[in-house]
């Protein structure tokens, strides 16, 4: 999985690591590796997620209506995860 994000400012955590990224920057997450990200910025944010091998689109189809415009409530999501076959694991990020 890759990211590119094009708006707002992230906090990205990748298995143990914690970082920042602007907009223009990208990471690369290894297949399996336990990841989250959020913009903590206070403009919306907007991102390419490209995904080798495909075959993610009916997840998001499910994941994206659910958490537009909100902060995800695990209970809610915790299902579509599993449906796909990945896991929710946690806590969520928070932006301190």
């Amino acid at each position: 999985e890759t990211i590119y994000f094009t708006k707002g400012r992230y906090k990205v955590q990748i298995d143990d690591a914690v970082f920042g990224c602007e907009a223009g920057g990208f990471v690369h997450i290894p297949m399996g590796a336990r990841h989250a990200f959020m913009n903590v910025s206070d403009q919306p944010g907007e991102c390419i997620v490209t995904f080798s091998p495909g075959a993610t689109d009916k997840f998001f189809e499910e994941f994206a209506p659910v958490v537009r415009d909100c902060h995800p409530d695990p209970a809610k999501i915790a299902p579509i995860f599993a449906k796909y076959g990945w896991e929710l694991v946690g806590p969520p990020l928070s932006a301190d």
